[in-house]
């Protein structure tokens, strides 16, 4: 689109600047680099979506400088699979959340002082202080659908729209957002299967499949030896710790092999539909997700 009086930029995270501050962990130090236009600037301003995220809780706010416009070092550290796997961190909580609060920590200490934020499910703008936009969307969403049965189901079926259904890195999502929500409504051991053409394989995220292709079905060197590095690996680290507690299962693939070749089950068959089958229909956004209430 044309922005008249602005100039655009594309992002290089290999030419950034070290911020002055950097956020400090159990587990180290998290060094913040950013774009130096973005320093350069006295007026920041983040422009972005709310949307669940399975590391932040939700997109937006200050995650649009931290990260998307932040430095390769600062965007590894944030996503290295010790700092991402600590309890809290968690799809949906924005509050006492390790990962929204570097991001948060990190964009503020960028100088970035408002964020023009678009919540789908709230079918709102909101423009303010980026952390307070952010939890102003916690408080106010209701990203939780809950069902009402006398046992959890023992398997769960995720369709996936074509713009997220092409590669095993984006289809992935739907599943470990579900697995790893407060509350989810299958049975331990309960099969995920993923109805998606997957026409591009794992994916163009050559951390991702270096990761899946270092080691045997069900992953578990990845939770527990030297952890993986580059671009997306840690999408594997989640579905490693997907298949400690579920099983994945790919359907409708346009080319199985792939997939079978890492030791996943993969069929050109679609998923199996009964009633101990939970269908979860993932559309444009996953806006809802599947939570259990015993009645």
């Amino acid at each position: 689109p044309k922005l008249d009086g602005c100039k655009l930029l594309q992002h290089n995270p290999d030419d950034t600047i070290q911020l002055d501050q950097s956020y400090s962990w159990s587990g180290g130090e998290i060094i913040g680099h950013v774009n130096r236009e973005v320093l350069e600037h006295e007026l920041v301003i983040t422009i972005g979506i709310a949307e669940l995220h399975q590391y932040a809780g939700y997109s937006g706010g200050h995650k649009g400088i931290a990260v998307g416009c932040g430095g390769r070092q600062t965007i590894s550290q944030l996503h290295h699979r010790d700092f991402i796997l600590q309890d809290d961190i968690v799809v949906g909580k924005v509050h006492n959340n390790p990962f929204r609060e570097a991001v948060d920590f990190l964009g503020s200490a960028a100088n970035c002082q408002y964020a023009l934020t678009w919540v789908p499910s709230l079918q709102e703008w909101i423009f303010g202080d980026p952390k307070q936009s952010l939890h102003y969307v916690a408080q106010n969403d209701q990203p939780w659908s809950f069902i009402s049965k006398e046992s959890k189901y023992q398997n769960i079926l995720c369709t996936i729209p074509s713009a997220k259904a092409k590669s095993l890195y984006q289809a992935s999502r739907i599943a470990t957002y579900i697995a790893f929500s407060p509350n989810p409504p299958i049975q331990e051991r309960a099969i995920f299967y993923l109805e998606a053409s997957l026409e591009e394989g794992l994916g163009s995220e050559e951390g991702f499949c270096r990761a899946l292709a270092s080691c045997p079905y069900p992953y578990t060197e990845l939770l527990t030896q030297e952890p993986p590095t580059g671009a997306g690996a840690q999408r594997a680290v989640m579905i490693a710790k997907l298949l400690q507690k579920y099983d994945l299962h790919l359907c409708n693939c346009i080319d199985p092999q792939p997939f079978r070749d890492i030791g996943l089950v993969a069929t050109t068959e679609p998923a199996p539909r009964n009633t101990n089958v939970l269908v979860v229909d993932n559309q444009k956004t996953l806006s809802k997700i599947p939570q259990w209430r015993n009645p």
